[in-house]
């Protein structure tokens, strides 16, 4: 059997929806199991028991829970290189397209 819980804060509610598929009894391989949890899930907790009444017991935290995210460093460099790409862009579109308008005119 298995079961996958919620651990650490209250998880208001929100369930922790997993898969597998159904192995057969006294299968020794290794199986996946797939769990997804809602970002307000600090971790959680996958018990399998076997028809013996063995019990395994393992335990996923994500300890970056509401927190994290880009500093301002990085947040204001990746802001400075977009704008840099874009006037390099309008830079090279204006100058293709006077290029064009102000060509030389043949003399033959």
């Amino acid at each position: 059997m298995i079961n996958v819980d919620p651990i650490g804060r209250e998880p208001l509610g929100r369930r922790i929806y997993y898969r597998y598929l159904n192995f057969p009894l006294g299968s020794v391989q290794e199986h996946e199991i797939i769990a997804v949890a809602s970002c307000c899930t600090q971790g959680m907790r996958l018990r399998a028991t076997d028809v013996a009444g063995v019990e395994e017991a393992l335990e996923a935290e994500w300890k970056g829970t509401g927190e994290g995210g880009l500093s301002k460093t990085a947040l204001w460099g990746i802001i400075g290189g977009v704008a840099a790409f874009v006037v390099i862009i309008v830079v090279i579109v204006v100058v293709v397209v006077c290029r064009k308008k102000y060509s030389a005119v043949s003399t033959n």
